[in-house]
């Protein structure tokens, strides 16, 4: 019982999430907890109040290099897959750096997440896919790179 009131708590709580489970890597290439930084708590907010008002979150976010806003947007995409059944998340990056770098990120959330609430991982591609959950329920998560007809954006 303990672990469906954690993941209860943690579903209700983005931020909460965040602190207690999701890590992050520094430049230094330690692993830190993932506390929202003073860009990313507006957005937080922001995020609550939509899904309270509109049951969903609706956001373009038009950003610059370095606030963090693909690793508060890559922990939310976690949020919602690695503590919901049956979620299928597909987050679209502009190249394959790009891609590698935010899949990476989403292996650092799964590794640091406390054992009795991560998901089982039952598979896992090199850089594009991952899967957890159970046979019946599973949740899904894909990053692949923009293309537009034949050529790259």
């Amino acid at each position: 019982m303990r672990r469906t009131a954690r993941l209860l708590v943690y579903q209700r709580d983005e931020e909460l999430f965040f602190k207690d489970q999701l890590q992050i890597q520094t430049k230094a290439m330690t692993k830190i907890r993932f506390a929202p930084n003073p860009v990313q708590l507006p957005l937080m907010k922001l995020v609550r109040e939509q899904k309270k008002t509109i049951g969903k979150i609706r956001l373009i976010i038009f950003k610059c290099r370095q606030p963090g806003i693909s690793t508060w947007s890559a922990g939310l995409v976690a949020h919602k897959y690695l503590l919901n059944d049956n979620v299928y998340a597909f987050t679209i990056a502009q190249d394959k750096s790009t891609v590698a770098n935010i899949f990476k990120m989403h292996e650092i959330f799964y590794t640091g997440m406390d054992e009795d609430i991560r998901p089982t991982q039952l598979y896992h591609t090199k850089g594009t896919e991952t899967v957890v959950g159970d046979v019946s329920t599973q949740s899904r998560l894909l990053v692949g790179e923009a293309w537009r007809g034949r050529d790259r954006l």
